[in-house]
């Protein structure tokens, strides 16, 4: 076993498989131009769903706190984010179709990594 490694473009001589973090594109072209196989443990989020929340929560708060309460808080800060499914184009498309397989640490982010990468790596 290899400590971790900064270099995405480290001689992989000698090394039977690498294992990637977070969609770190560099080290899978290394990988995959050296025939070496990897996989990646990918820590995907949906970032437009996850952003379009924030907002939304900030602006609640904001209104909460320049007008008060209008009665209504508690029910909009229940149903924030509860309408659009934001989604996104994965921007990872390299890594994930070259990978021998890919580990996500849930069933939430399994979902949206098939979502996201249909038809790409196990």
């Amino acid at each position: 076993m290899a400590a971790p490694c900064e270099n995405p473009w480290v001689d992989l001589s000698g090394y039977d498989l690498v294992h990637i973090f977070n969609f770190e594109s560099e080290f899978a072209v290394n990988a995959a131009l050296r025939g070496v196989p990897y996989f990646d443990t990918p820590l995907h989020e949906d970032k437009p769903r996850y952003f379009a929340r924030s907002m939304e929560t900030a602006s609640l708060f904001r209104e909460y706190l320049t007008h008060g309460d209008s009665g209504d808080f508690d029910e909009k800060l229940k149903s924030l984010g509860s309408g659009a499914n934001l989604s996104q184009p994965t921007e990872f498309e390299f890594v994930a179709s070259h990978a021998d397989a890919m580990f996500a640490t849930g069933e939430s982010e399994r979902a949206r990594l098939k979502k996201d990468s249909p038809g790409q790596a196990r």
